[in-house]
């Protein structure tokens, strides 16, 4: 993660609330890891339950290829009151990941002029959200597929004290990469 000013991300400026629940942060301009440039990256994002004093209690939550910011409706039964993610004791928050369609800076009205994106540059647009909510270290983090892959990466940028990664890998092989070719000509 570059060195952030978090005074860059200034309470009045990192919300803008839309009529679905989800959260804009406006996370500044990209210079992707691959080349290419972002002048300007939006974050589309969700939370549920409360940050504490400390804001010691936050887990963020990465999604796979086809979700988006609402983690609740996709795992459903992982989060919320009571749950393995409880709501009632951690501040959650959900986002839709850099490149995604629900929100957050992504190929339209680009098309082939949206630059390569990595993992790296989608965890990196993560890490401004949660300096802007003035969150320092994560309670924890949480994945699976691409999310997993973005989980892994956050606790390589980003202080965090546990991690749960699910059908995931650092690295993908051969076949790997042709099956995920095969799902994406799928959708």
């Amino acid at each position: 993660m570059s060195e952030l000013d978090p005074a860059l991300f200034a309470e009045n400026e990192r919300i803008t609330p839309s009529s679905d629940e989800r959260l804009f942060f406006a996370a500044g301009a990209l210079d992707c890891l691959r080349g290419g440039h972002l002048d300007s990256v939006q974050v589309a994002y969700q939370t549920w339950g409360e940050l504490n004093a400390d804001k010691s209690n936050a887990i963020l939550i990465c999604h796979a290829l086809s979700g988006d910011s609402n983690a609740v409706a996709w795992w459903d039964r992982l989060i919320g009151p009571g749950l393995a993610i409880n709501t009632d004791k951690f501040f959650v928050i959900g986002t839709n990941s850099l490149g995604g369609c629900r929100g957050t800076t992504g190929p339209n009205p680009l098309g082939s002029k949206f630059p390569v994106i990595t993992v790296e540059d989608m965890v990196e647009v993560q890490c401004r959200l949660l300096l802007s909510l003035g969150i320092r270290k994560l309670h924890g983090v949480a994945g699976g597929s691409m999310g997993g892959m973005q989980a892994l990466e956050v606790t390589r940028q980003f202080p965090v004290a546990k991690a749960w990664i699910t059908a995931s890998t650092a690295k993908h092989t051969a076949m790997q990469i042709g099956f995920n070719e095969v799902a994406r000509q799928a959708i």
